[in-house]
């Protein structure tokens, strides 16, 4: 193999992914705030930019949950580190849903977290690199996912009959879309094996070797797109059923069809760590729940 075919021209690491998935979220969640005004008033329109913008974000977040759930060398540590934050999160909105009320926080109103589908997601894809019958296990947090966009379905048809058993905000919000994403990013470098398999195998190259050379990440890089493309076209289409672009109140595709933008992102992964600290794993996993009681102090003071 020769130099040239191993060398890597693709400049955005890991670090660089999650850098601007956080930027793009806290733009979002601004953005959620200020949606909070009037409609025809500065405030809406500079937040509902902001949340186009966020759209971006979730699918960048989704393929990094996908690469570290496939090479990760301690799956039970990475499973509970989501978990408990998954956990706090809950814990807090459910505190401040029922014992402070107020227009941002209420059962039927406030949006669930993206947080609550990176850890179901993150359950699936963990149950899914089981060996054997154990894969099984993947149907429980799919069949959370299920129920999450059966009742948002049921809301956006019935909106006078609120599901009180399971409020929005502890429902995943993206639901089936993630769904899709999550398995797409996952399965990418299986299939870019497939497809290239004859070819690897007259020139006897090693297939897990492949994946790890620029051409290898390329083709990796660009399946990834191009099935983030077909979920976002499947749902975009899914929603012509429904008045208003949205399948529920929680799959919105007038905005989520903005996820695309992420493809120009994901094109460029190196398919490196970048710089990594614990420290710096300390803020990413601190970042969101933090950022989110900052922005609703700040909001509800306004």
């Amino acid at each position: 193999m020769s130099e040239e075919f191993k060398k890597q021209h693709l400049v955005l690491s890991e670090f660089v992914l999650k850098i601007l998935g956080i930027i793009l979220m806290t733009l979002d969640h601004i953005g959620f705030f200020l949606c909070s005004y009037s409609t025809d008033s500065p405030a809406y329109q500079t937040g509902y930019l902001f949340r186009i913008l966020g759209r971006i974000a979730f699918p960048l977040f989704v393929f990094m949950l996908a690469e570290g759930i496939r090479n990760t060398h301690n799956l039970k540590k990475y499973l509970l580190r989501l978990g408990g934050l998954y956990l706090s999160i809950t814990g807090f909105e459910t505190l401040m849903v029922y014992a402070f009320p107020n227009r941002f926080f209420s059962p039927d109103g406030l949006d669930p977290e993206p947080f609550t589908d990176l850890f179901f997601l993150a359950l699936t894809l963990a149950c899914l690199r089981l060996k054997g019958p154990k894969k099984l296990l993947a149907i429980l947090p799919i069949a959370f996912l299920c129920i999450s966009f059966g009742c948002g379905i049921y809301d956006h048809f019935y909106e006078d009959n609120i599901i009180l058993w399971f409020p929005r905000y502890l429902r995943a919000g993206y639901s089936l879309l993630g769904l899709g994403l999550a398995l797409c990013f996952f399965y990418a470098p299986s299939l870019v094996k497939l497809i290239y398999g004859q070819r690897l195998v007259e020139n006897k190259i090693d297939p897990d070797l492949f994946l790890k050379t620029s051409m290898g990440r390329k083709a990796i890089n660009l399946l990834s797109v191009g099935l983030l493309l077909a979920v976002i076209v499947l749902f975009w289409g899914i929603s012509y059923m429904t008045p208003g672009r949205e399948i529920s109140p929680e799959t919105d595709m007038s905005l989520e069809t903005y996820a695309l933008f992420s493809g120009l992102i994901l094109a460029f992964y190196n398919g490196e760590r970048g710089y990594d600290s614990k420290p710096f794993r300390i803020f990413t996993y601190l970042y969101f729940p933090v950022h989110i009681a900052i922005l609703f102090l700040l909001f509800s003071l306004a």
